[in-house]
């Protein structure tokens, strides 16, 4: 691999990973947000519960559940070590930069040949250390900050790519949207579902 071709191979590398750490330090804030939105939601119908009558005992049982949720929920997110990634794909980078800085001031002389193969070992050593970021990552990168990589592709892989761009925006929106409406639909399924089999039963 040539000079200015690895330090292009640097450079794309270190820009993936920057996304792949913004990926996974948004997924931790709204994670933690949600966290909070669940424990408010648990204490308000806590207090509910408290200074209202429940004879069907509907509220209780939308509490219990939703404590279980809630409670699955945080055991899942700690398990994720999305701080963990963050702080992993953030090193990773900056170490790629110094790399990156290194190549830059490397000239034709003989010993630039040696310390281009010492950065080649440093950079293969970076990559080792650190988990690879996703395919996406590196889409989002081509996609939306290096188009002139992605305009070389052909015609079905940038069909391939915008796709999956899309697709995936798509499933991180959902996901956000159901995990906010969730504890409301539990809620409501939960009292129309009893009302409706205590309706069914009355009509026998």
């Amino acid at each position: 691999m040539g000079l200015e071709k690895f330090k292009e191979t640097i450079s794309d590398t270190r820009k993936a990973r920057i996304l792949a750490a913004e990926r996974y330090k948004k997924k931790e804030n709204f994670y933690h947000f949600i966290n909070i939105y669940y424990a408010v939601f648990l204490v308000v119908l806590s207090i509910i519960n408290l200074n209202i009558e429940d004879p069907t005992g509907q509220l209780a049982q939308t509490l219990l559940i939703f404590s279980i949720l809630a409670f699955t929920f945080s055991i899942v997110i700690y398990s994720l070590n999305l701080k963990e990634k963050y702080f992993n794909f953030k090193n990773n980078y900056i170490a790629l930069s110094k790399l990156y800085s290194e190549i830059e001031n490397i000239d034709n002389s003989k010993v630039a040949e040696y310390q281009l193969e010492k950065i080649k070992k440093e950079y293969n050593i970076l990559l080792e250390t650190c988990e690879n970021h996703d395919e996406l990552d590196y889409y989002n990168y081509i996609y939306f900050q290096k188009r002139e990589k992605y305009n070389k592709k052909n015609e079905f892989k940038k069909i391939i790519i915008k796709s999956k761009i899309y697709l995936n925006i798509v499933n991180v929106i959902s996901i956000k949207i159901i995990l906010i409406i969730l504890p409301w639909l539990i809620g409501y399924l939960l009292f129309y579902i009893k009302d409706s089999l205590e309706g069914l039963v009355n009509l026998f």
